[in-house]
């Protein structure tokens, strides 16, 4: 494959931007799809065509960008450092789900973050996609757990993060 010039992605990535802003998306992703005519292995550009794609509605095809663009991501030997990575991957996989709900096809939405899950077990952003997925699909008393559960780890979390720094420090402003 041929190498990308990163300016030149610079440049692309601002135009669609102020495109996106502008909202004229048709001409946005006919940016895109020439971008991955002359660099079909690069993920970033499938994933991009798939969210403006479903900022148009067109989520069938969106699916199919976000797909590919995980393909791409996984074969790429590219890959920025784990935490990285895994915000990628996990970025991927919740637009992926947001198109498959927007075509009420939860299921799928549910077999896909629950696939990332057990690579990625606790990651907070699945764990709310998995609530999203539950309260978009009617399962409310479902959402609601999640949702509950979701609170309580950030609150757990925040106590041991708190505890770990000691004691909150005293107000030096007297009372007037």
């Amino acid at each position: 494959a041929a190498a990308i010039d990163p300016e030149n992605m610079k440049t692309l990535y601002g135009q669609l931007e102020c495109l996106r802003l502008e909202q004229n998306f048709t001409e946005a992703s006919n940016r895109v799809r020439r971008a991955i005519d002359a660099y079909p292995d690069d993920w970033a550009l499938h994933y991009e065509l798939g969210r403006l794609l479903s900022a148009q509605g067109e989520f069938r095809d969106a699916e199919n960008y976000y797909k590919t663009a995980r393909e791409r991501y996984e074969e790429d030997t590219r890959k920025p450092g784990d935490s990285e990575a895994s915000a990628v991957e996990i970025n991927i996989c919740i637009a992926f789900s947001a198109a498959l709900c927007a075509q009420h096809r939860y299921a799928d939405a549910e077999r896909a973050v629950n696939e990332l899950l057990r690579k990625y077990p606790g990651d907070y952003n699945l764990l709310g996609e998995q609530a999203w997925i539950a309260l978009d699909s009617g399962r409310t008393e479902e959402a609601e757990r999640y949702f509950e559960g979701l609170y309580e780890n950030a609150t757990r979390q925040h106590s041991k993060m708190a505890s770990k720094e000691g004691p909150e420090p005293e107000n030096p402003t007297e009372e007037l």
